[in-house]
């Protein structure tokens, strides 16, 4: 009996999903990248429908927008986009733009860095790597040394 309820448990899995938001295949096939693929599309279907009963303009979701939620539910598995093709997919071009490799100015150094290798505020003003580390090591150790002097350990 026991040996059974252990084969049993090897062989049987348990799917979770919302009937809504179910790929076509997922009762034959199971659980995939594709499914997952395909209730991304229905969310964002779901979000779309929602700003318009909030009567907010989707003029800028566009043809673009549909086009995607069009490959993220297509019926044909093989036809959806995996991940990387749906960011990369140009109704996303907007959020993902800070990804782009451009070349900064550092505000302390002054050195050119691309924007991945530092950090930048929403003035624009770039800071390196390196000066971000050296800016925080020297103002953690002045925060150290006034608290030794405030416990009286100075």
């Amino acid at each position: 009996v026991r040996t059974s309820a252990a084969y049993l448990r090897r062989t049987s899995a348990t799917i979770n999903f919302t009937a809504g938001y179910m790929a076509p295949e997922l009762l034959q096939e199971g659980a995939s990248a594709k499914t997952d693929m395909f209730s991304m599309g229905k969310t964002m279907g779901e979000v779309f429908g929602h700003l318009r009963k909030l009567s907010v303009d989707l003029a800028e979701v566009g043809s673009d927008g549909h086009v995607l939620l069009s490959g993220l539910t297509d019926v044909d598995a093989s036809s959806r986009p995996t991940a990387p093709q749906a960011i990369a997919h140009v109704f996303f071009a907007e959020l993902f733009q800070w990804r782009r490799e451009v070349k900064k100015d550092c505000s302390i150094c002054l050195g050119t860095f691309l924007r991945s290798e530092g950090g930048e505020c929403v003035y624009n003003h770039f800071i390196c790597a390196g000066c971000l580390d050296n800016l925080v090591d020297a103002n953690a150790k002045e925060e150290m040394r006034l608290r030794r002097r405030r416990d009286g350990l100075i």
